[in-house]
């Protein structure tokens, strides 16, 4: 006798598509499961019926499995599907839950032999840009990815007050990384600067999230444990897709005077007014890392208006406040001067810095013009 067509049943040719991790003690459950759901009307084990043998099904789908390729094919399990095993349609069947779904997918699976996938690991990775402890403002930490390194930048201040920075780099180790705190000094020369590196420490950065962390630091006989947050001082108003490429997010540095940087963090974007040469604008906030007449580590931020297209101009401040293990006394700024730099669209840009630490109760000036500025790090 001629069989007639009809269609599948909902969940027997959804299960055609579908490859879940296999459990044990799944085989007989899920079988029985199978029936109730009229599978068998559709399928049977080893040979065609209406539609493919579940042992076919498997040897399809089983060598080939992935958690994402899973997890979609367990949607159409409940929501059918058409078009791999012929033309008749797989209707959904709101009657299966997804539970049910995923093991009797897991059990078709089951019949080809192959080990299930095995399962992904999302890899925590700390947000770049600024960092702070909000019950300590006026200093902070710089968090970026280089290639496969984590940088940590510490604007901070020394027992006397005075702005220094330190710098950490190694390996990336999420969610517990450890590293050196190096002190920078920075001598001129008549034909060139003279660079040194002291060990001042170490630091370790535990994560919780992306955006939450602790972090241990040991700085000389002094030691401390701080729960730190990435730094929003500005909400977006639009979508991200609208301003990723206007992002200048990241730490940049002078390829011919290397020893300085700067960190740039741009949130708050928003649209502006028409008569501009770009629809978008932010907020950017800049740390400076520098020297002074001694070849001290100095450190100054600031923050103004950015627009994509338009060159930035940001007056700098410089501050005196607590080192980190000080009773906690509100920071105090002074005004010494401002940066500049072209909008580093492409990454590389004109920057200049007229910077004097005399308001500030330091002497020595930083003034610089670097042609190609460039960001070391990607925004993220």
């Amino acid at each position: 006798m001629k069989r007639v067509p009809r269609p599948f049943s909902a969940v027997c040719l959804a299960l055609l598509f579908s490859a879940l991790t296999l459990h044990a003690g799944f085989s007989h459950a899920s079988e029985s499961l199978a029936r109730s759901k009229n599978c068998f009307s559709c399928h049977a084990l080893d040979e065609k019926l209406i539609g493919p043998s579940l042992r076919d099904v498997a040897h399809k789908y089983a060598p080939t499995r992935s958690a994402a390729q899973d997890a979609a094919l367990a949607e159409k399990i409940m929501l059918g599907g058409s078009g791999v095993w012929g033309l008749i349609p797989k209707p959904p069947n709101a009657q299966v839950s997804l539970p049910e779904a995923e093991s009797l997918v897991a059990w078709i699976m089951s019949l080809d032999g192959t080990p299930p996938p095995a399962p992904e690991v999302t890899r925590l990775i700390p947000r770049a840009g600024l960092w702070w402890d909000p019950r300590r403002p006026g200093q902070g930490f710089n968090i970026e990815i280089v290639a496969d390194q984590l940088i940590l930048v510490w604007y901070t201040y020394d027992a006397a007050g005075t702005p220094v920075w330190y710098l950490a780099s190694a390996p990336r180790s999420e969610p517990s990384w450890s590293a050196e705190l190096m002190r920078f000094t920075r001598y001129e020369t008549r034909t060139r600067p003279i660079m040194t590196a002291d060990v001042a420490g170490t630091v370790t950065l535990d994560l919780a999230t992306s955006t939450e962390a602790s972090l241990t630091w040991q700085i000389g006989d002094a030691s401390g444990t701080e729960n730190i947050d990435y730094f929003t001082f500005a909400n977006d108003t639009i979508a991200l897709r609208d301003r990723t490429s206007a992002n200048l997010t990241g730490l940049y540095f002078d390829p011919d005077n290397t020893g300085y940087g700067l960190t740039i963090v741009t949130q708050g974007f928003r649209p502006v007014p028409q008569g501009v040469e770009s629809s978008v604008g932010a907020t950017e906030m800049a740390v400076l890392y520098f020297y002074d007449a001694n070849g001290e580590p100095r450190w100054a931020l600031g923050s103004s208006d950015y627009i994509p297209g338009v060159e930035v101009n940001v007056p700098m401040n410089v501050f005196r406040g607590s080192c980190p293990n000080c009773d906690y006394r509100s920071p105090t700024p002074s005004a010494v001067g401002s940066i500049s730099h072209l909008p580093f669209l492409t990454g590389v840009g004109r920057f200049t810095s007229s910077v004097d630490l005399e308001p500030a109760g330091l002497t020595g000036r930083w003034d610089r013009v670097a042609e190609r500025f460039g960001r070391m790090t990607s925004q993220h």
